[in-house]
């Protein structure tokens, strides 16, 4: 399912629990040029996803990379997979 701006983010819990498609942009309403083509790019070609908090309010990236071994983004996680933070992988 497609995440707009008027529904909840999933927190990095949510998000590595979730399937399918799960993008972990820059900062939450901080558009960023990465985390914009990226989100552009799955939209256009219509693939859903779900959008992740990866900052902690008290922690920053701490978190997604505790969970994750990395702590770049934006990050993209699909279904059980690493996270990837590098544009050729995303």
């Amino acid at each position: 399912m497609m995440t707009s701006a008027m529904n909840a983010w999933l927190t990095l819990q949510q998000a590595l629990a979730a399937p399918g498609l799960r993008v972990a942009p820059v900062r939450a309403g901080l558009p960023s040029p990465w985390s914009e083509f990226a989100r552009s790019c799955f939209h256009v070609k219509r693939i859903p996803y779900s959008l992740v908090e990866g900052r902690d309010a008290d922690r920053g990236l701490t978190s997604i990379k505790t969970l994750t071994g990395q702590e770049s983004l934006p990050a993209v996680f699909w279904n059980n997979e690493r996270a990837r933070s590098n544009w050729l992988d995303q």
